[in-house]
């Protein structure tokens, strides 16, 4: 039997998330394509602090990054799932201030687990439908489509992340034919 899958959207509080000030959209663009992740290097980037800003699990601009304890449930269930890293230091150079380590991940699929269903407008989906037959086994999913990138997780992947605590994000239900 094939578990139910969910759409990883942003979480609904926005305000005040922790925001890279110095990773350039062209090297770290909204969709990542392989080329791009390949010329990755780790890198360190400085964001503004204040006393009530957020660090979600989870940020989804520029690019999608993951918290590192995020990443190591990503890195089990999906281990051919690639990160870099990208360290976090406070732009006031104060070593007291968190210093967060979030990880772009980088999984090669294609399309082909959309179910033929789905519908798109101008190339993109706002209710993927999933093909069953290529679910098993799986637990992560990354699907590029023109101008979006669908991050989607199995009730098993969903399960990991609400016991790790996981912060900044939805699930939403995907049907699955």
């Amino acid at each position: 039997m094939i578990e139910p899958w969910f759409q990883i959207l942003p979480g609904r509080n926005r305000d005040n998330v922790i925001c890279p000030r110095d990773l350039p959209m062209d090297n770290y663009p909204a969709i990542m394509t392989l080329d791009k992740f390949l010329m990755l290097r780790d890198k360190v980037t400085h964001y503004e602090y204040n006393d009530a800003l957020r660090m979600p699990s989870v940020i989804f601009s520029p690019t999608f990054l993951i918290a590192d304890s995020l990443r190591r449930i990503f890195a089990k269930l999906q281990p051919e799932i690639k990160f870099k890293a990208v360290q976090f230091f406070a732009d006031d150079g104060d070593e007291q201030k968190p210093m967060p380590l979030y990880w772009v991940p980088f999984y090669p699929v294609s399309e082909c687990f959309l179910h033929e269903k789905t519908q798109y407008i101008m190339g993109r989906t706002e209710k993927p439908v999933l093909a069953a037959k290529y679910l098993e086994g799986m637990h992560l999913l990354v699907i590029p489509l023109k101008g979006q990138l669908l991050w989607l997780a199995s009730l098993t992947a969903a399960e990991r992340f609400l016991q790790q605590g996981v912060t900044g994000i939805q699930l939403k239900p995907v049907p699955i034919l």
